[in-house]
């Protein structure tokens, strides 16, 4: 990408070089042929006057040339041809203030953010976790019983007299494989 930019910017480095050199050639041509204009109406002028007053003639007759040509360049002004282009790069610079400016709030809020951290840690933290924690104790609730949401019910405990309404012990206990065999030193 960035060698065909590079090529395509020699090329036109080079057509313009021949532009300029042959404007040049021309300019120079222009020249003469003013200089011929000026040589024949001072020829054609002193046939019908004095010399000295044929050579005024031809240079204020120049001056007048020169000074319309003058007033035109000085009217030409690059505020007409530059409008869009300085309306389009102050729209630009304007979108770059505003984000610049959204940035700086940005950042004095995350530097306030820290100051206040720094100041009351457990200020900050604090509410995020009682909101944790309420949240969790209330959706345990509701359920339509005791035991915590989303414990399976405890099973029947075979054994003398009424059986306690305790949660099963965690982890449970895994019954034995009837295929292997039992420690015999293993605690109960």
């Amino acid at each position: 990408m960035l060698r065909a930019e590079r090529l395509i910017a020699a090329r036109r480095v080079a057509v313009f070089r021949r532009q300029t050199g042959l404007m040049i050639v021309a300019g120079v041509f222009v020249a003469v042929a003013v200089v011929m204009l000026n040589v024949a109406s001072y020829q054609a002028l002193s046939t019908m006057m004095s010399t000295a007053l044929a050579a005024l003639c031809v240079a204020l007759g120049n001056l007048v040339i020169a000074a319309i040509i003058g007033l035109i360049a000085g009217r030409m002004g690059s505020e007409k041809d530059l409008r869009s282009a300085t309306e389009m790069r102050d729209m630009a610079l304007d979108e770059l203030e505003a984000e610049l400016d959204d940035l700086v709030d940005e950042l004095r809020g995350t530097a306030q953010e820290v100051r206040q951290f720094a100041r009351d840690p457990l200020g900050s933290v604090l509410p995020g976790l009682l909101n944790l924690v309420l949240n969790t104790l209330l959706s345990g609730k509701g359920g339509g019983g005791a035991g915590h949401a989303g414990a399976p019910p405890s099973p029947p405990q075979p054994g003398p007299g009424p059986s306690p309404a305790a949660p099963p012990p965690h982890p449970p206990r895994m019954q034995p494989d009837p295929d292997f065999p039992e420690d015999p030193g293993a605690p109960r």
